[in-house]
C-alpha cells in the first residue's frame, strides 16, 4: 500500500470513530471550523476520506450548464476541473489532513 493511502485509511478511521461517538453539536462545530478553514476544499478531503461526510454531508452536485456558449474559450470542459496553476498535491494533502486533525482534536470530549 502506498503511504497516501495508509494515511488515508488512519484518518477514514478517524472520522468513522469521531462521527460515531460525537454529539450533533460537536459535529456540526467541527463542520463549520473545516468549513471556515477549507472552504470548497472539504470535497477534496472527502473524496479521499469518506467517512468525513458522516460528520460534513456532502454538497448538492452543482447544476450543469452545458451547452452553446457554456464554454470559457479555453480548454475543453470535460467534467475535470482544469487549473492553470500548478498544485503541489503533497502539500495540499499535508495540508487538508492537517487542518482535519485540528478541527477534531479541538473538538474531541
Amino acid at each position: 500500500a502506498s503511504p497516501l493511502s495508509t494515511i488515508g485509511a488512519a484518518f477514514d478511521s478517524l472520522c468513522d470513530m469521531f462521527a460515531r461517538d460525537a454529539t450533533p453539536s460537536r459535529m456540526e462545530d467541527v463542520a463549520g471550523a473545516l468549513h471556515g478553514a477549507l472552504g470548497d476544499r472539504t470535497t477534496l478531503l472527502a473524496g479521499v476520506l469518506p467517512s468525513l461526510n458522516k460528520i460534513i454531508p456532502p454538497p448538492p452536485p452543482p447544476p450543469t450548464t452545458r451547452g452553446i456558449g457554456s464554454g470559457s474559450g479555453g480548454d475543453e470542459d470535460d467534467g475535470r476541473i482544469v487549473s492553470d496553476e500548478c498544485i503541489d498535491l503533497e502539500a495540499s494533502m499535508q495540508f487538508l489532513f492537517r487542518t482535519l486533525l485540528e478541527a477534531l482534536s479541538e473538538h474531541r470530549r
